[in-house]
């Protein structure tokens, strides 16, 4: 499969967009729920109509896909956008036939003016002027733009917590003072908003770009553009910060196994760490993306071409201690993999002790780098002792202040501590590529 969207990359770069739709249709003939194939023929085809379906088939197979959201409302700005500067246009264009048209009236001779149809001009202006008030009046209340202290306001109506409707994970969090917090894979993205009973509603990102999302509020309903959201009673606080561990809850703190692991790697002893921080350690120390709510990435941290290589877990069955997971690995323009139906199961969970200094306190056999010797000691007095792999000794010493440590034959100096009491990963804290793997 990676084949062919390798051709629709190489069509496109050329702009040869007919090509690319031809290679996208034969791989959704044969599958047509591949959600990367109807993404990549979103980008290929030509207006907007064509995009839309696109995106909202993909929303139809994974409700909670951000990049179809984010398509269409860049779909919806594009329009409003085109829509501006037509009406523009049309202005320019009346104003200069005006322009072309205008000629030097004839001056006509005064008439005496009666008195009567004074009154009758006078009286009809104002009636009129009375009128274009009442108008625009009537227009900014319903606009939102003006707001009387009697009457309720659109965006009170709107402010709370509304989940997804079949994808709960997904939320929109309106404040009262006109934020919208969207949450989505993991993903927090804030606009200012302002609703108006009638018309859509005019989002603001943070660049000052503004977008209108068509909306219908129905009582604890709200249809958001193709979206259906259901308000929550009891649900995250609007000021709440945004948490971001990275894991499924599935995916308990511990030492992870399967025989399929050195498929990845060619090595029988790679195995997946969890530390209970959010950090992950699976062919190097690196922060997990939660995707959805069974759905991680990883791109392990080490040498260049490794760290171009990122695992994606799908988990598909779990139970205690035991899970069943796909995992796609692969890298840019690089060969993909699928390891499917991996069995997972926890050696151990988090046995550390909570304090990093007393866990570190301990003799660890160097895991990885395998260059860096064969163990290590870390004694209660600050002294440590290194073996290399020729076994010889060198001492030095070490300081843990908090959970960081600042380790004298080290470079750099200072290493964040991750700790699941018979396993240390030592992370650098000053951003170098290769963390320390040490098991007791």
């Amino acid at each position: 499969m990676n084949q062919y969207f390798e051709q629709v990359e190489k069509a496109m770069a050329v702009g040869d967009r007919r090509q690319a739709i031809r290679i996208l249709g034969q791989v959704i003939v044969g599958q047509p729920d591949n959600l990367d194939a109807w993404l990549m023929l979103a980008e290929a085809v030509e207006g907007p109509e064509r995009k839309r379906e696109c995106y909202q088939r993909v929303l139809r197979l994974d409700p909670s896909n951000f990049s179809a959201q984010d398509g269409l409302i860049r779909l919806a700005a594009q329009k409003a956008r085109s829509e501006r500067v037509q009406a523009a246009a049309a202005v320019n264009q009346a104003a200069a036939e005006r322009k072309v048209g205008d000629t030097k009236p004839q001056r006509k001779a005064a008439r005496p003016v009666d008195p009567a149809n004074r009154k009758k001009t006078v009286r009809g202006v104002l009636i009129f002027l009375a009128f274009l008030a009442l108008v625009g009046a009537v227009y900014l209340l319903l606009s939102g733009r003006v707001a009387l202290p009697f009457l309720p306001k659109a965006g009170d109506s709107l402010a709370g917590v509304w989940q997804l409707e079949g994808a709960p994970e997904n939320v929109l969090i309106f404040q009262p003072d006109g934020v919208l917090v969207m949450r989505s894979a993991g993903m927090e993205t804030r606009y200012t908003y302002s609703a108006s009973p009638v018309g859509p509603l005019v989002l603001t990102d943070a660049n000052q770009m503004s977008y209108n999302q068509a909306y219908r509020l129905k009582g604890d309903r709200l249809e958001f553009g193709d979206m259906v959201y259901l308000r929550q009673a009891e649900g995250t606080s609007p000021t709440a910060e945004v948490t971001r561990p990275g894991l499924p809850e599935a995916l308990a703190p511990g030492v992870w196994e399967s025989p399929q692991f050195a498929e990845l790697f060619g090595g029988e002893q790679t195995k997946l760490y969890v530390f209970n921080d959010g950090a992950v350690f699976f062919g190097g120390l690196a922060e997990p993306e939660l995707q959805n709510a069974t759905t991680f990435r990883v791109c392990p941290a080490g040498s260049a071409e490794q760290a171009a290589v990122c695992h994606t877990f799908i988990i598909q069955a779990n139970g205690e201690n035991a899970i069943i997971a796909d995992i796609n690995s692969g890298s840019p323009g690089g060969e993909a993999r699928l390891l499917a139906g991996t069995q997972m199961l926890r050696s151990s969970g988090d046995e550390g002790s909570g304090q990093a200094a007393q866990d570190l306190l301990a003799a660890w056999r160097i895991v990885q780098p395998a260059a860096l010797g064969e163990g290590i000691v870390f004694r209660p007095d600050g002294t440590l002792t290194l073996t290399g792999k020729d076994g010889a000794q060198q001492e030095g010493t070490f300081q843990v202040t908090e959970e960081v440590a600042a380790v004298s034959l080290f470079s750099p100096g200072a290493y964040v501590i991750h700790s699941l009491g018979n396993v240390i990963v030592l992370e650098p804290a000053e951003g170098q590529p290769e963390a320390i793997l040490l098991v007791r």
